[in-house]
């Protein structure tokens, strides 16, 4: 029980923070660990009060066009004792008051004015804007046998409309956000060489104190050795693991180590406050985070043999949190990082991924965060999620739709998180709108594989790679224009039972067929002239569009009507 002690811990943080009842503070910790939520966000969604109809919060989501209503019960001890089935069911009920202005009017009588402000305004959003409506219960008492059935089959409940967190899926969230939030961890004295006290330390009416230092290689073992994960939290990036970069460390270590102090660049570590005990050799650094150079310190930390070098240490003190993200950016610019490494923080990466994970995706963000490796790591995670995508493959797609396909099979990583990213990853994109996309792609990667004359000539891969961009963009173009199209589609495409799962795709494969043949016949025509190219180039979908002119328009109108009829 020592992991829910911690978490009871975490609770009572929460609460005498915000000045919150146990159960609000519970539903605080979940809409910011599990949702990415901000403190004044949650703390404008609790429902307290008596009259509270029920719900104890109501979250507005405008990024994911949503109106979650959460519902806590909190158990002091924790999986001590089954949840009740009527609680479920009784949450349930509400979502018949959103069906009319009536049915709103009649939960809001003698409502309590916060409860009041919360519904309406989400009765608006679902009614005039067509957010969607979830239902959330969250619990730290056991799950109750078969209830997701019952919530499904009784209940009548689609996929993403009713959400369940038991006690042992808190326990992993809460596990999980260990791993993925930065905890305070306290005091450290980290000891430098002080032979002629010679330390640099800049002048105390300058921004920022900070200071230069060298540090022997086994103390700095000794701090990843006490601290481990907890020390990158701010890094762009994970250890990488056996890289050129951290074997030529090694390398090093093993063969040159009185030079390692001179071929290393250093380190730097970020800390809330330092200072230097000249007295002793130390400097006391509180929650320290090295937010460069974890290559480096892993590299040290994973070598066997004896350590009798120094590598040079720059730290900073600073609480400033706007100041600390272009530290941690620019700090980590030299030629290793790539472009999706230093958008690894970026609030709008860190967004999707909370928003994917309660969808039990697993959304790939951060190098040496794999999913593979994760798991492998941390074996709950086949637990936690359901399906896992990478941020660099979601970046070709959006590129596909949103600029031209040629930039998703002609640019890289570099383009899409470097000059591209703001036309890519705009601040209102939503986990849907990913997703509609990721299905549909996969759609056409099946119908492709289905044919087999598409296989059957030389760099026949080249072809598959470049034409798949192209035919995502034909049918993209060729969607109705309904509002919310992305989230209907999605919840459609989600809870499609299988035997019209078939049904559907059997038509949408015979579509494909065709779009596919539209390319390959332009592909083979442009053979004398830039057939290596020709699936790259930036007029190439205009191209095939104007060579098939006649076929063009009926082709996408008969995809217009699939969709339209699927979401009918």
């Amino acid at each position: 029980m020592e992991k829910y002690e911690n978490f009871q811990i975490r609770m009572t943080e929460i609460s005498d923070k915000y000045d919150l009842k146990d159960y609000h503070a519970f539903i605080a910790w979940f809409g910011e660990t599990v949702l990415g939520h901000s403190d004044k966000f949650l703390l404008n969604s609790m429902c307290d009060g008596t009259h509270d109809k029920g719900v104890d919060a109501i979250f507005i989501d405008t990024d994911e066009r949503k109106v979650m209503l959460v519902q806590s019960k909190y158990e002091l001890k924790g999986n001590k004792s089954q949840a009740k089935e009527n609680d479920v069911k009784l949450l349930a009920t509400v979502r018949k008051y959103f069906s009319s202005k009536s049915g709103v009017d009649a939960i809001l009588h003698n409502a309590n004015s916060v409860v009041s402000r919360l519904i309406r305004e989400a009765y608006d959003k679902i009614k005039k804007e067509k957010y969607e409506l979830e239902l959330v219960f969250i619990t730290t008492h056991r799950e109750i046998p078969n209830i997701h059935n019952i919530v499904t089959d009784t209940l009548c409940f689609k996929k993403g409309e009713y959400s369940l967190y038991f006690y042992d899926e808190i326990m992993l969230k809460f596990s999980d956000s260990l791993r993925d939030y930065t905890p305070d961890i306290g005091t450290y004295n980290l000891k430098y060489c002080d032979a002629d006290k010679a330390i640099i330390r800049r002048k105390k009416d300058t921004l920022y104190n900070s200071w230069v230092v060298s540090v022997p290689l086994d103390d700095i073992r000794q701090l990843v050795h006490k601290y481990r994960d907890k020390l990158f939290k701010k890094n762009v990036r994970n250890f990488l693991g056996k890289s050129i970069c951290n074997k030529g460390i090694i390398n090093t270590l093993e063969k040159e180590q009185e030079h390692f102090w001179y071929y290393n660049n250093g380190i730097t570590i970020l800390t809330d406050e330092a200072s230097i005990i000249m007295e002793s050799g130390y400097v006391r650094l509180k929650n320290p985070q090295i937010v460069n150079g974890c290559q480096t310190v892993r590299s040290v930390e994973k070598y066997n043999g004896e350590l009798t070098g120094a590598l040079v240490v720059r730290i900073v003190e600073s609480k400033n949190h706007d100041f600390i993200n272009q530290l941690t950016l620019y700090q980590n610019t030299s030629n290793p990082v790539s472009e999706r490494d230093l958008k690894a923080n970026d609030p709008i990466q860190v967004r999707l991924k909370h928003q994917f994970q309660h969808k039990k995706i697993y959304f790939e963000i951060k190098r040496g965060e794999e999913f593979r490796k994760m798991k492998s790591k941390y074996p709950s995670y086949k637990l936690m999620y359901d399906d896992h995508i990478n941020n660099e493959d979601v970046a070709k797609l959006l590129a596909t739709v949103k600029i031209n396909p040629h930039v998703a099979s002609s640019k890289g990583s570099k383009h899409f998180f470097g000059e591209a990213y703001e036309l890519i990853f705009n601040e209102k994109i939503s986990t849907n709108e990913i997703l509609s996309l990721v299905y549909l792609r996969d759609g056409i990667m099946e119908s492709y594989s289905r044919k087999k004359r598409f296989h059957e000539f030389d760099w026949h891969w080249k072809f598959k790679g470049r034409a798949i961009f192209l035919a995502l963009n034909f049918i993209y173009d060729s969607l109705p224009k309904i509002i919310d199209f992305d989230s209907k589609f999605v919840k459609t495409y989600d809870n499609l039972p299988e035997e019209e799962h078939v049904k559907v795709f059997k038509k949408f494969y015979k579509i494909m067929d065709s779009y596919f043949e539209m390319i390959y016949r332009s592909y083979k025509l442009s053979e004398e002239t830039y057939h290596n190219t020709f699936l790259q180039a930036k007029d190439t979908y205009n191209i095939i569009r104007k060579e098939n002119k006649t076929k063009i328009l009926p082709l996408m109108n008969k995809t217009k009507k699939l969709f339209s009829d699927l979401l009918d």
